[in-house]
């Protein structure tokens, strides 16, 4: 009999085979053991034994030959929430199938919803959370660490963002906004700037006295610039149309943040098998060369500060900073590693999330001009430049920033997994699949959660019938939210609850209030007459798109007020 071989491959990728005669005894076994192997390093480290009542939840089913993509194809055309609309008849808990078979549960459950963000020690963030955060803004980043260490950095930057601290930004933000104003006249005014001011517009985009302006690109600039100053004490000067160059700094977080959305599932993929974190892609190197070049531009701010000193009673997130990375023995010290990373994601974090709220908020006011024009005259019944408390005395500015951080949430939706097995307590009963019905769901140790902010803050036993429509009177309505909502502001849960709550929601807040105010004083926003379709795409930060075009954007058209 020929001696007939089998050639197998030594490591998946690897490129190297092993010939192995058949008629060898060990053969079989080395076979076996290959194959272990091979599914060792292709299994998903999310794979937790799933209790009864986590197997009999809800969902969709897994589409024929679904192995590979699970229910992930589904929602490739709800970006918005996430969530399937199908979905919505099961309840508010359900499961689905992630990529390679990984179940997910997934829920908008307000009780659900708040005891995990309650626990953070037991729900922490997943590794494939914690991987992409950490490529973006380091492993040693305040969003990416758990238990002690997280608590430990929080301790240290908490002094920068009291309301005391926030105060002394103001005149920063008024002084950045002012420029905004001055920019946007000089976009409306020059033919010259039509290119930056937003891509091509259309034949009827160009109305006389008007001009089409990507409003997301200008708040990106400004926000950037404010962090700059308010924190860093350094002016990136991203208002310019004299220097629109790639390396601008908002400019380099655009990318950042179409990098991480280009390839949506290769990046899942990579996250959730670490194997194939090893294989190169365009996205991960814009990644890793904008996260290179932000721990530059930190090193840079550091040392500059450290050099010429500062006050130890300072509460600007520098001087903390240097004050932490300088102690020995302090529960807040951190290390230089951990400085950078705080520097960069404060910088990216603090800018980006506020620049979409401010670009949804003037959508909203354009399709709503009603509601536009009430607010301009609330801002234009007081000082041009208001006081801190001033400018939180505004009822329908407020309003109006609550009711979209509702329907559109920075922090769209987050994930969570169980370090142990517990039961979760729910405010809407679950009905089983095999016929019974649970209010509370057990879970096992390593079980992972979807959670969807916007499905939770658009629920309709909450907000009322008109919950997906933009209604800023519904805030003076004593008897709504009809049940608690788990939040740090404004009874939504756009910046999430607990003790990893958005540290900076405070300044993100009093920002989006000096910019509207300075903006809604000169100029009207309106729908661009070609009517571009917008959509609020859910990712790594949250962004308002023109469907069908590449990119963040949000083009309207901008005039100045007529009195």
């Amino acid at each position: 009999m020929a001696n007939t071989t089998l050639r197998v491959p030594l490591l998946p990728f690897s490129g190297g085979w092993a010939s192995i005669p058949l008629a060898s005894w060990w053969a079989p076994l080395a076979l076996t053991l290959a194959l272990w192997l091979i599914s060792r390093l292709l299994k998903p480290p999310h794979s937790p034994r799933n209790t009864p009542e986590v197997r009999a939840l809800p969902g969709p089913a897994r589409p024929r030959f679904g192995w590979l993509l699970g229910n992930m194809a589904q929602l490739a055309d709800h970006r918005e929430t996430l969530i399937h609309p199908d979905w919505f008849q099961w309840g508010w808990t359900g499961v689905y199938e992630s990529l390679f078979a990984q179940k997910r549960i997934y829920t908008f459950d307000p009780a659900a919803v708040g005891y995990i963000f309650a626990h953070p020690d037991e729900f922490e963030r997943p590794r494939d959370l914690r991987t992409i955060l950490g490529h973006i803004m380091g492993a040693d980043s305040l969003v990416v660490n758990e238990g002690e260490k997280h608590r430990r950095m929080r301790r240290a930057l908490n002094p920068a963002f009291s309301a005391g601290a926030i105060k002394e930004m103001m005149p920063a933000m008024l002084e950045k906004a002012g420029e905004m104003v001055a920019l946007f006249e000089r976009l409306i005014d020059e033919e010259a700037l039509e290119s930056y001011a937003a891509r091509a517009p259309a034949p009827e985009d160009r109305v006389p006295g008007a001009r089409k302006i990507d409003v997301f690109k200008f708040a990106g600039n400004l926000t950037t610039d404010i962090i700059g100053i308010a924190g860093f004490e350094h002016d990136f000067n991203s208002l310019s149309p004299e220097d629109d160059s790639p390396a601008l700094l908002a400019n380099r977080f655009n990318r950042l943040v179409d990098a991480a959305n280009g390839m949506v599932l290769l990046t899942e993929a990579q996250n959730i098998m670490p194997v194939l974190d090893k294989i190169p892609t365009q996205s991960r190197r814009v990644i890793g060369e904008v996260r290179g070049q932000m721990e530059r531009l930190s090193d840079t701010l550091f040392a500059r500060r450290k050099e010429v000193g500062y006050d130890p009673g300072a509460k600007d997130l520098l001087s903390l900073l240097v004050k932490s990375a300088s102690a020995t023995k302090s529960d807040a010290a951190m290390s230089h590693d951990e400085v950078r990373a705080q520097m960069a994601s404060l910088l990216f974090a603090g800018s980006t999330t506020t620049a979409a709220t401010i670009s949804f908020i003037l959508f909203e006011l354009a399709k709503l001009s009603e509601w536009q024009e009430k607010l301009r005259a609330e801002v234009l019944a007081g000082h041009a430049r208001p006081s801190f408390e001033a400018l939180n005395a505004f009822p329908l500015l407020d309003a109006v920033i609550r009711e979209t951080l509702r329907l559109h949430p920075p922090a769209s939706c987050t994930c969570r997994a169980t370090t142990k097995d517990m039961v979760l307590p729910l405010a809407k009963p679950i009905p089983l699949r095999d016929g019974r019905t649970i209010d509370a769901l057990p879970v096992s140790k390593g079980s992972y959660f979807f959670i969807s902010m916007v499905c939770l803050n658009r629920l309709k036993e909450i907000w009322g019938d008109d919950a997906e429509e933009f209604n800023p009177a519904r805030h003076a309505d004593p008897a709504l939210p009809r049940m608690q909502v788990p939040g740090v502001w404004g009874n939504v849960s756009s910046f999430i609850s607990g003790p990893h709550a958005c540290i900076g929601y405070r300044l993100a807040i009093i920002e989006i209030k000096v910019v509207l105010h300075a903006l809604l004083r000169a100029f009207e926003f309106e729908l661009l007459p070609s009517r571009p379709h917008i959509q609020h795409f859910s990712s790594l930060a949250t962004q308002p798109q023109v469907k069908g075009e590449p990119g963040g954007q949000m083009p309207l058209l901008v005039r100045r007020h007529r009195v």
